[in-house]
This record gives structure tokens, sequence and C-alpha cells, in this order.
């Protein structure tokens, strides 16, 4: 996942299935990798 920083791009994070994805912008977020990927 990627983030803006002063007008350039920077990995915030590699987020794996099974793991979870969190928010630079949103503090204290996050969401299950699997919950989105596995979505029907």
């Amino acid at each position: 996942m990627l983030t803006l920083a002063d007008g350039e791009y920077a990995v915030h994070g590699v987020f794996p299935r099974g793991g979870q994805a969190t928010s630079v912008s949103l503090n204290g977020f996050a969401v299950s990798v699997a919950d989105v990927f596995d979505v029907t």
C-alpha cells in the first residue's frame, strides 16, 4: 500500500492475506486483507 507524502509516493506497508491492512490517515483503522479479497 502506498501513501503520498510531500508529493512523493512511499510504501506504507505490504499486507498479505491473513494480515491486517492499516491506514495512514485514519489512526487506529485496520481491515482484514482476507475480508477485502474474499467479498462475494
